[in-house]
């Protein structure tokens, strides 16, 4: 029987690991953030898409102006004050 002798080349990168994990913490931490940023706003941007008639809404805003009842007169200034000569 031959001897075989099988010598690695001297360039060959070592694949043991090193034993620190950061890549896989680095990958954790990103995907738990990327999780909560889907469930912080994709969640309501798809809850507020559409109502139950399918249609697209938009919260309304109802401000409702004071009433002038006479006691300032017209022209005056929006708090209410006039001045008389």
């Amino acid at each position: 029987m031959a001897t075989v002798i099988n010598n690695p080349p001297s360039n060959q990168v070592s694949t043991s690991d090193s034993g620190s994990g950061a890549g896989l913490i680095i990958g954790i931490v990103l995907a738990i953030i990327v999780i909560f940023a889907l469930i912080a706003y994709g969640l309501p941007a798809l809850r507020g898409r559409t109502t139950s008639s399918g249609s697209s809404s938009s919260p309304g805003i109802n401000i409702n102006p004071p009433s002038n009842s006479g006691s300032s007169a017209a022209g005056s200034p929006a708090g209410g004050t006039s001045s008389s000569y």
